[in-house]
Parts: structure tokens; C-alpha cells; sequence
């Protein structure tokens, strides 16, 4: 699963993943980049605890299969212990980790020695980080989400997604999972959202140019 026009490719395994970009790389031709070749891919998975042996078994199947550089785990609710060992089993070289409070949240962040990823903010909501490819010494931005399933606390997350970008100039991607819809056709729930929530965040991706790539 990718956009062939990119460099960089992004497999979900099941949750609706949002991605989006800001700016496009120069030079390259008449279409937006968000990431520079050769083609990277990037899994994403609200796994909805990480520690089941099943969750562990099919992460192992998808990377066997993808080989991602950066595999984002929301809503790992395990310890830190854990995470560590995942990343073993999985045969990552770094990791960062947001522990969960409890049984309920945490992110997960893993990658491998081909890329270097810097964080420069973080809470149980995303992880702001910059990404270079070791091979095309060119930094671009990505935000790898998990959306709060109360909106008052989303629309945090938005207006402070919002500052975060306000003085960037570098190529910018979201990845993860905003808890939105576009438009009630999406919707899955036994109770669609209002209106007005479909309405402010498309007000939200329109104020910072971002789109939701066709996957």
C-alpha cells in the first residue's frame, strides 16, 4: 500500500491511518514529495495493547514482510520493559518511548540505523520529530498522532500542531491515527460525530495545508 508518485511509502495494518503533507521537496518535478527516494516504509498501527502474544506474532509478520524503517505503535498500554523487548524482536536499533498510564495509552516509536530520527516534543498525544535519510542528507518533518478520544482534548492537539508547524519551512507529514472523519461516509460508530466536529477539522487541514493522502 503507498502512493506511487512518493519516495516514501506507508502500510497500516487495520485503523483508517491519516497521513498528510505540508511542502514538497524542489527540483525534483511537478509533483509533491514526502520523502526523498529511495522509497522508505513507515507502519503504523493503533495496536490496542502490544504485549498479547497475537499483536506480537502479526507485528513480526509485518515486518518480515515490509521491512519498515519506522513502525508507530499507539495505544501500546505496556511498560517500558516491554517496549524494549518488542524492539528486540523485531530487530530495531532505537526506539522512544511515551509510556502508558496504567492500561490505557502510549506510544511507541521504533526505527533502524538507516534513518536518524530526532523528537523534539512529545506528550501522550504525538511525538514531533525530524527524519533524515542517512543516504539523501535531506530533513523533513513528521508527527506521528494518536487522537484523544475526547474531542475537547483533539482540538488541543490541533492548535498545537498548528504552532508547531507555524515557523517550520521544511517538508511535513502526519502520521497515525486523529480519531476524525472527513465526511459521515466514514463514519463506522454506532454514533455519528456532529457535523460541526467533520466541518472543524477540515477547517484544521485547510489552515495548514494538509490533505489526506489517497492510499
Amino acid at each position: 500500500m503507498g502512493d506511487s508518485r512518493t519516495g516514501w511509502e506507508f502500510l497500516y495494518p487495520t485503523s483508517k491511518c491519516w497521513i498528510s503533507i505540508r511542502y514538497e521537496f524542489k527540483g525534483w518535478g511537478g509533483e509533491p514529495k514526502c520523502a526523498p527516494p529511495p522509497a522508505m516504509s513507515c507502519l503504523s498501527w493503533n495496536c490496542r495493547g502490544v504485549a498479547a502474544p497475537a499483536t506480537i506474532r502479526e507485528l513480526q509478520q509485518l515486518c518480515g514482510k515490509y521491512k519498515p524503517s519506522i513502525v508507530f505503535l499507539s495505544e501500546t498500554k505496556a511498560a517500558k520493559d516491554k517496549i524494549e523487548n518488542l524492539k528486540r524482536k523485531l530487530r530495531f536499533t532505537s526506539s522512544f518511548i511515551v509510556p502508558s498510564k496504567g492500561l490505557s495509552g502510549g506510544l511507541d516509536l521504533l526505527w533502524n540505523n538507516s534513518i536518524e530520527v530526532d523528537v523534539h516534543e512529545y506528550n501522550q498525544n504525538y511525538i514531533h520529530t525530524t527524519i533524515n535519510c542517512r543516504n539523501e542528507h535531506k530533513d523533513w518533518e513528521c508527527t506521528f498522532i494518536y487522537g484523544n478520544p475526547r474531542f475537547e482534548q483533539r482540538r488541543l492537539l490541533w492548535d498545537k500542531l498548528s504552532r508547531l508547524q507555524l515557523h517550520s519551512c521544511r517538508p511535513w507529514a502526519c502520521l497515525g491515527d486523529f480519531n476524525e472523519i472527513l465526511s459521515q461516509n466514514e463514519n463506522v460508530g454506532l454514533q455519528p460525530p456532529h457535523n460541526n466536529c467533520v466541518a472543524l477539522f477540515r477547517e484544521f487541514l485547510d489552515e495548514n495545508g494538509l490533505m489526506d493522502m489517497d492510499l
